[in-house]
């Protein structure tokens, strides 16, 4: 037997999980134009490559913030004068496969000349209109 509680959850439960058919949910342009028109600056999104495109086609900037990085083995000589080869390798003798970080531009070179593979993970998108002079 069902008590009042059960069925004062079960109808709040429904309340908030229905969605009128009057509502629809914002896009992703309409999200970008409201933060831009709430006075918001910056962003930090996890974007795929065709919300990328679409945020340049607005005309909004946008730059890799978060990376994931391959990890793998690196010799000694190389962990001690690089301390983000020393990060990757010690994630990878924890069994992990990729690591995410923030890389600078040097760090982004420099696993581009030892060949560690990279991606970018999250985006910082600037609300501020691109201009052209």
């Amino acid at each position: 037997m069902k008590t009042q509680a059960y069925k004062d959850s079960k109808l709040k439960y429904e309340l908030r999980h229905t969605i009128p058919q009057d509502q629809k949910k914002p896009s992703f342009a309409d999200q970008l134009r409201s933060y831009a028109g709430d006075g918001k600056k910056e962003l930090t999104w996890r974007l795929s490559a065709e919300q990328v495109e679409l945020v340049h086609r607005l005309g909004y900037f946008t730059e890799p913030y978060l990376f994931y990085v391959h990890t793998k083995f690196f010799p000694d000589y190389l962990r001690k004068k690089y301390k983000l080869l020393g990060k990757l390798h010690d994630a990878h003798k924890h069994k992990k496969s990729y690591l995410a970080c923030v890389l600078n531009h040097e760090d982004r070179n420099m696993l581009k000349r030892f060949g560690v593979p990279f991606s970018p993970l999250k985006y910082k998108i600037s609300l501020q209109k691109r201009t052209h002079n």
